[in-house]
């Protein structure tokens, strides 16, 4: 055999650098890629839909701080229950205005009702022993969050009237705690009516 003819054959092993394999595998490769990006930026997209949806961005309230606030902060409407002595009563958030219950002290919002202002968001912060105890907190239409301190039944037989959107309470002890969800809300789109870290 000659010596060109050698060559050439050598030369036909050569690996080719840019060579990206069979073109059906290539294809089919870069199809399932496709596919399987768009079906997770479809699962974000629908994601990032439902926490908008369940989770709107607060409205702050405009205009003199109301009368019914302790204070108010950054257009939040802050009810200080130590301050007012809302054991026992019904307590409501002025209209307009997103509110921060304040129960942090003994019996502070104790048989007290909570009522959220029906257009905005509101958190209620109960700490201290029987802070929160028997209490009736009904939310708005708005997001609506509730904090149970560690102290003795500091949130013992509350009952959480849940709104529209996300209406959560979070316990950092066990507490007897009852929700009721928004009659009026859609069952297959209804937001979080839920307790969490409430229960033994």
């Amino acid at each position: 055999m000659s010596l060109a003819v050698l060559a050439g054959l050598s030369a036909c092993r050569q690996l080719n650098p840019e060579w990206l394999g069979p073109v059906g595998d290539s294809a089919a490769g870069t199809g399932s890629a496709t596919l399987d990006t768009e079906a997770t930026a479809s699962e974000s997209t629908e994601s990032d839909s439902s926490a908008a949806q369940c989770h709107p961005a607060s409205v702050a309230g405009e205009g003199e701080c109301p009368e019914a606030c302790s204070a108010c902060k950054d257009g939040r409407c802050v009810i200080d229950c130590v301050e007012l002595d809302c054991e026992d009563e019904t307590v409501e958030c002025p209209d307009g205005w997103p509110c921060d219950f304040s129960c942090t002290g003994n019996s502070a919002c104790e048989g007290a009702e909570l009522e959220c202002a029906p257009d905005r968001d509101c958190t209620v912060e109960c700490r201290g022993p029987d802070a929160c105890n028997d209490t009736n907190i009904t939310c708005g239409a708005g997001t609506c969050a509730v904090t149970c301190g560690t102290e003795s039944d500091v949130c013992y037989s509350i009952d959480l009237y849940c709104g529209l959107y996300d209406s959560t309470i979070t316990c950092e002890s066990s507490q007897d705690v009852d929700l009721h969800e928004d009659e009026d809300e859609d069952e297959d789109d209804s937001c979080a009516c839920e307790s969490v870290g409430c229960e033994d």
